[in-house]
């Protein structure tokens, strides 16, 4: 008995130390696979680098160097890095090999486009060589979780043989067992708690709401998504701990408002997720409005000027065809949510109609690069009348979208979308250099041109290359000085008034002339104005709507134009649609007018017909 004790000791001791072993050998596999995962995740990640610099004309060959060595390592095993040589995986080491010659094939097409020819071919190989590092970083982690797989379970085959051996390893694994519960516990707590309030996050409600769904077919459920107005406000100006504050009271009521089956999270920030049940779809609008009423006690009791407007959409399960998940819903009711924001009616049931729109907002993103790489968006100019001659003094370059199957696509459709995407430098570079195209045009075959004023977002415009990219593309189609209008929105320029100021002197110093637009819609400083020398303020159409006070609207106006010739700053009203307003506009001074009630956008082809517009003749 006791030999048979001290045989099955030293079997599990074997076992054991065997299990250790390949323990600690599987750790160093599994590092090694970890590292050699990263290196090519680090291609991936280097490679788009390396484009986005070449196709903006940026140089760095250390990057290019820097992603050689670690494709000549994955390749040979021999590099400086250490990475392993995998030769047993064919999917990995085929898409290795065809990795190593697309990138020989790029790294041509960079020195091709450093000589100066265009970046197409570039940006087309870019998208096909970042499809490819994908597949091989996909290829070398499923055949990395197979080694790890194997590796596990032969940790798992020599440990479940030696506890077998060894009874004395059951008080072992009780006692494990009690503290991998209290463990448990507290990784459910990490992974599942939300660390501001306390109570469920997103990965919980996704867990609890899947579950509801399932087990309860016979109830009508809708899913919530709740977000904060202009919360940024809210942490900025009145400190972060009252914005914690108020996410807390707000969790505190969703929390009471909780029926038998239901429940709720918050996503991050500003934003919760909310699972109902209901009978009437009227009732999920009370319960809200009772829940956001009870925040606005709140804050005012806190005597803080912080209006706690909440936008929520709502996605009704009876409304959707076909069976989603919880991610797809909760999907669904963030986009009927962003569809009303900012509007007075602050929810939105998700329904055809929005359906039909985020389809169309999907078409956009999925075609949009490929539209600006084909040429699809299209310029139209919009005359700008001057009233006193009422001749054409300028006009503004605008964007329309005309797709491969000849539909027009509405700015107001794409532009958020690219702004969103991080898109819309390249579309205010492409519109730029296709008004520079047209001036050299008329330079060459009319020796006639006019001033045209170009739009640039709030992203290009603090750009550190937007100044620089702009001049050389001026410079390159030979267009002379304050002929090019840079317009910038009122709300891009008043964040950094110096850096703003800065910008504008560049712009004046290189041959541009400045605009600000959209003025008196945002947050417009006339202390700052008064010291940023741009040539013309285009007054936002806002003022021209039909308003209660139509009187004080009139002063305001006035005011700006009185302003405005003060500090020899021309004045633009966009927007005008009514003989009436042109008559007031011109007793007020004002210089230009833009707007549907002279000339609405136009094709560059039809414009150029156009009788009336006071032509600059030029001299080469």
């Amino acid at each position: 008995m006791i030999r048979n004790k001290k045989f099955l000791k030293s079997i599990f001791f074997v076992l054991l130390g065997a299990a250790c072993l390949v323990s600690i050998n599987s750790i160093i596999q599994i590092q090694k696979y970890g590292h050699w995962i990263n290196y090519l995740g680090i291609v991936r990640g280097a490679s788009q680098r390396i484009f986005k610099l070449e196709s903006n004309h940026k140089e760095n060959n250390e990057l290019l160097k820097y992603i050689d060595d670690i494709l000549y390592d994955l390749s040979t095993g021999k590099g400086k890095y250490g990475l392993p040589y995998i030769q047993k995986d064919i999917v990995y080491t085929e898409n290795l090999k065809n990795l190593n010659i697309k990138w020989k094939l790029i790294k041509n097409d960079i020195y091709d486009v450093r000589k100066g020819k265009e970046n197409s071919e570039l940006l087309k190989a870019s998208e096909d060589f970042f499809e490819l590092a994908n597949n091989t970083v996909f290829s070398g982690e499923k055949y990395a979780r197979k080694q790890a797989t194997y590796l596990t379970l032969l940790i798992i085959l020599l440990s479940v043989s030696s506890l077998i051996t060894w009874l004395f390893i059951f008080i072992m694994h009780t006692k494990n067992q009690i503290f991998l519960e209290k463990l448990n516990d507290k990784l459910k707590d990490i992974v599942y708690k939300d660390e501001l309030t306390g109570d469920g996050n997103l990965k919980k409600f996704k867990l609890d709401a899947e579950k509801l769904i399932k087990e309860n077919s016979e109830i009508k459920f809708a899913v919530f998504y709740l977000d904060f107005e202009n919360f940024k406000y809210c942490n900025d100006v009145l400190g972060y701990k009252f914005g914690d504050y108020i996410l807390k009271e707000y969790n505190k009521l969703l929390k009471e408002d909780m029926k038998d089956k239901e429940t709720f999270g918050r996503v991050s920030a500003d934003r919760f997720v909310v699972l109902r049940k209901y009978k009437d779809k009227h009732e999920l609008i009370e319960r809200q409005k009772h829940i956001d009423e009870k925040l606005k006690k709140i804050v005012e009791k806190s005597n803080e000027r912080y209006n706690a407007a909440i936008y929520y959409g709502i996605c009704c399960l009876e409304d959707i065809k076909e069976e989603m998940k919880i991610d797809e819903l909760i999907d669904k009711a963030n986009f009927a949510q962003k569809t009303i924001k900012g509007q007075v009616i602050n929810y939105a049931f998700y329904n055809e109609n929005i359906r039909n729109k985020m389809r169309e907002e999907n078409y956009i993103r999925d075609n949009i690069l490929k539209a600006i790489e084909n040429e699809e968006f299209v310029v139209y100019f919009q005359p700008k009348v001057e009233l006193k001659e009422k001749k054409i003094r300028n006009a503004e370059a605008l964007v329309r979208w005309k797709n491969s199957l000849g539909k027009l696509i509405p700015p107001g459709l794409f532009i958020p979308i690219l702004e969103k995407d991080l898109l819309i430098s390249v579309l205010d570079q492409y519109v730029f250099e296709k008004t520079c195209q047209w001036l050299k045009k008329q330079m060459k075959e009319c020796k006639r041109i006019l001033p045209v004023s170009v739009n640039v977002s709030k992203m290009q415009f603090y750009s550190l290359d937007f100044i620089e990219v702009y001049s050389k593309l001026k410079k390159k189609y030979g267009v002379p000085n304050n002929i090019v209008i840079i317009e910038f929105t009122e709300s891009a320029i008043f964040n950094d008034i110096k850096r703003v100021k800065e910008i504008i002197d560049e712009l004046h110093i290189n041959g541009f002339l400045c605009s600000i637009d959209d003025f008196g819609n945002g947050y417009s400083s006339l202390n700052a104005l008064k010291d940023m020398k741009v040539d013309s303020l285009k007054i936002d159409s806002l003022f021209f709507n039909e308003s209660e006070n139509k009187r004080r609207e009139e002063i305001i106006i006035k005011g700006i134009i009185t302003l405005a010739k003060e500090l020899n700053m021309k004045t633009v009203a966009e927007g005008i649609e009514k003989q009436e307003q042109v008559d007031f506009l011109r007793e007020a001074g004002c210089d230009l007018i833009q707007g549907y009630i002279f000339y609405r956008p136009m094709p560059i082809e039809d414009f150029e017909k156009l009788e009336n517009i006071n032509w600059i003749s030029y001299d080469e």
